[in-house]
Formats: C-alpha cells, sequence, structure tokens
C-alpha cells in the first residue's frame, strides 16, 4: 500500500493530503500534486510517498530547488519498491 501525505515539523499530518492506494501510478500523481503546491514553498512542510511503511521519497518545501530533497521534475527517479507487483 502506497501512502502519500503532508507532515509538519511537529509530525502532524494534514489529514486532508492522504491518499493511499495500492496503484503506484495514483501515488505518484498524488505525490505529484503535492509537491507542485507552490503556495506550501518555503514553509517547513514535508511531503511524503511511502510504501509498505518505507519512506520512498521526502519533499521538503523549505530546501532549495534542485536539490536532493526537492522532487519536483523528479518523479520518475521515485524508488520502486521492492516486493510490489504494480
Amino acid at each position: 500500500m502506497y501512502r502519500i501525505y503532508l507532515r509538519d515539523a511537529q509530525q502532524y499530518v494534514y489529514p486532508e493530503s492522504k491518499t493511499n492506494t495500492h496503484s503506484r501510478g495514483v501515488a505518484l500523481a498524488a505525490f505529484g500534486e503535492l509537491i507542485d503546491r507552490a503556495d506550501l514553498v518555503g514553509q517547513k512542510l514535508v511531503a511524503i510517498i511511502s510504501h509498505s511503511n518505507r519512506q520512498l521519497a521526502a519533499h521538503r518545501y523549505d530546501h532549495p530547488e534542485g536539490t536532493a530533497q526537492d522532487w519536483r521534475g523528479r518523479l520518475s527517479d521515485v524508488p520502486h519498491p521492492e516486493g510490489s507487483h504494480d
């Protein structure tokens, strides 16, 4: 199961940001929508995509564009989880 969500520095998960799915395509689309939110740039928030409780990628809105923590334009680089069949 893929889980996509927005989390703040105090580990609070914003319920309206959550997506749970078995589909990699749906998961990447949801993660892409979160990381493209310009209204969150500069804030201490993180968009997370995980599979089977293992984090695959974390997009930090307070990090500069082009750093390892900036996943915009790199959805195809999100690792494919071991053992998944999608």
